[in-house]
């Protein structure tokens, strides 16, 4: 019988970071192997006790009543063997539209007459492998994609397909096996001549940008709402600029936003559809938690209106309580549904007691590194902004968890994504974790997280680095081609400069730039939102906000100063603590004097008189910024 879902539009689920440096590059090929087409064929003569033959999932893996497999070249030359197609479907575990069509299309008798004769069928958890989901992201989920045995792609269709659509597909793919109107082309890559935008192109992205906005409901885009933080952060750029426009932008978007937090558990949900902000798709995955977390930690610094500290505490709250794993360590997911692919919005209007009664949705309990190292970074940046210590003591305790349980074996420097990884490593993992350390030494300044953040920089530069410009999404694509994936090179980008500002290492900003030639070609830059390429392109061109506090760490007035300098609602700044007893900071000896105690503010190309109280008064003045819950 079909689940409830008429209530629900079929619409696909959008696609939604010791020093270990010293033998890097030999650990790294010992790591490589551990944890490449080995970890695949371990598991597949574990399973069917053939070397290299195609794995079939487990019961618990496996969707529908298609006998699945797994993705690997072995299937490939199986179907070339058996004559016969490959189907790819792609999903997660917290998409309604794939729980739908894994019980209704993939146990229609049709579909599987047809599966069973002609097809080979892959089923991917798309956060399980984000080489592939990196590849068919733009589809959203579920993805379907049929190959001939030689892995040309023949049909790419997005979205749930009911049974008997899905049934004609697959037919007419058996009468004529050759790529149909769905394929095409993907366009050659392009490279910008230089580091930075053009001011043509700088142009042309900031209207996009400004386009892009709706200013009836708020937000970027119309079909479907949800938060973009690269697109608040660079509203507040603009607003910190004069732009009352940039500000607004920013506002009214994060009062928007607030209508997709869940008022009982606490928890961001994924989206709205339906072009408003009152028709949630319930799903609570990591990037969203994260994303919200950090963007509300950096809106309270700036506003303190406590609406935005709620929401910050109803996300650590949600985490707390559903996504976090005995260990510290961080889960992925929590489905939308109580019972997979049925409609569950009469659900979410109970209490938290009615809810229990029903049940509660199932949490992806896989501990992946990349979720991990954003939540460590949001956590971090939510202690900055608040100041509660619990909230750092969660951050470093995932962070120990995932340097004992995914490191790269040969303790080299580097993290595999899962326990036990099918492809990679994944440039996603390696990124959010340098990402999350170099967010710890700022909060901390233990220059112990510099290192491990300087080591993963050398670890993503030797593993993922593409020749011509930007950074791949894998070492390896398990018999796929493997790409470079936007927002990870615009994320890199961002942190590689900032890494280079504090560490002056010419290999950092030398990383930073060489992203950049494959962010800012055209074709790259103009995809929406532009945001991230106009903020990573104001990292190229502008140095951080750079605040020195400079004192014993065991001073109270220093350590004022710091949480003063740390609490400030700017995402791109440079925040160091100069104890003169403990040696030089990374980048050398600062020019300033050993004493008095004191913080020391350079914006613009310009530095301040030091500031020996009041912090937090005197930042909005030297930086020309609006002062907390100023307009």
């Amino acid at each position: 019988m079909m689940p409830t879902t008429m209530a629900r539009t079929s619409t696909p689920c959008p696609a939604p970071r010791a020093t270990r440096a010293s033998g890097l590059l030999l650990g790294l090929v010992v790591g490589l192997g551990a944890l490449g087409g080995g970890a695949f064929n371990a598991r597949a003569s574990a399973q069917d006790g053939t070397e290299g033959t195609p794995a079939l999932l487990s019961d618990s893996e496996a969707p529908g009543g298609v006998h699945w497999l797994e993705w690997s070249p072995a299937v490939f030359a199986t179907a070339k063997a058996q004559h016969r197609l490959v189907l790819l479907d792609v999903g997660a575990g917290w998409c309604h539209w794939c729980h739908v069509m894994d019980q209704v299309t993939y146990h229609d008798p049709a579909v599987l007459a047809q599966l069973g004769e002609h097809y080979l069928a892959i089923h991917v958890d798309q956060d399980l492998r984000p080489d592939i989901a990196n590849r068919y992201e733009d589809y959203g989920w579920p993805a379907t994609v049929i190959f001939d045995a030689s892995g040309q792609e023949l049909v790419k269709r997005r979205g749930y397909l009911p049974p008997l659509q899905m049934a004609s597909i697959l037919q007419a793919v058996v009468a004529d096996p050759t790529p149909g109107p769905s394929i095409v082309a993907p366009p050659q890559t392009q490279y910008a001549d230089g580091t930075a935008l053009t001011p043509a192109l700088r142009s042309q992205l900031q209207s996009i940008f400004t386009d892009g906005y709706d200013p009836v409901q708020a937000g970027w885009g119309h079909a479907y709402k949800f938060l973009e933080p690269t697109s608040i952060e660079y509203a507040w750029l603009r607003a910190d600029h004069g732009d009352a426009m940039g500000l607004r932008m920013a506002t009214d978007t994060l009062a928007a936003e607030r209508a997709l937090i869940d008022p009982v558990w606490g928890g961001a949900c994924q989206y709205s559809v339906g072009g408003h902000w009152s028709e949630p798709h319930y799903e609570k995955i990591m990037q969203v938690q994260t994303d919200v977390l950090r963007t509300y930690s950096l809106a309270w610094s700036r506003t303190r209106d406590p609406r935005d500290l709620a929401i910050v505490h109803d996300i650590e709250r949600f985490t707390a309580t559903f996504l976090t794993s005995p260990q510290g360590a961080f889960y992925a997911a929590q489905d939308a549904d109580v019972t997979q692919g049925q409609e569950s919005t009469p659900y979410y209007a109970l209490d938290d007691a009615q809810r229990r009664a029903r049940g509660i949705p199932r949490v992806d309990q896989h501990l992946y590194t990349r979720e991990n190292g954003w939540m460590i970074e949001a956590l971090a940046q939510a202690y900055a902004s608040t100041g509660e210590p619990e909230i750092l003591a969660r951050a470093l305790r995932a962070t120990q968890w995932v340097l004992v349980h995914r490191s790269l074996p040969g303790g080299a420097g580097g993290f595999s994504h899962d326990r036990h990884d099918l492809a990679g490593p994944y440039l996603g993992d390696n990124l959010a974790m340098g990402r999350a350390f170099l967010m710890l030494y700022q909060v901390t300044a233990d220059p112990v997280w510099l290192s491990d953040a300087e080591a993963q920089r050398v670890m993503i530069d030797a593993a993922f680095s593409n020749p011509p410009g930007g950074y791949r999404t894998a070492v390896s694509g398990d018999g796929m081609p493997v790409g470079m994936e936007r927002d990870e090179n615009i994320s890199l980008t961002r942190w590689a400069v900032l890494l280079g500002a504090i560490t002056t290492q010419a290999a950092d900003r030398a990383m930073a730039e060489h992203a950049a030639r494959y962010i800012c070609a055209p074709a790259t830059a103009t995809q929406r939102p532009t945001s991230g390429v106009l903020l990573a392109d104001d990292a190229l061109t502008h140095p951080p906000l750079h605040i020195v506090i400079v004192g014993p760490k065991s001073d109270a007035q220093a350590r004022a100063l710091f949480r003063d300098a740390i609490r400030f609602g700017t995402a791109y700044k440079q925040v160091e603590w100069w104890d003169p007893a403990a040696g030089p900071l990374p980048g050398g000896a600062p020019a300033y004097p050993p004493t008095p105690v004191a913080a020391y503010v350079c914006s613009d190309g310009a530095c301040a008189a030091p500031v020996r109280q009041d912090l937090a008064q005197a930042l909005p003045r030297l930086t020309h910024t609006a002062a907390p819950g100023g307009p």
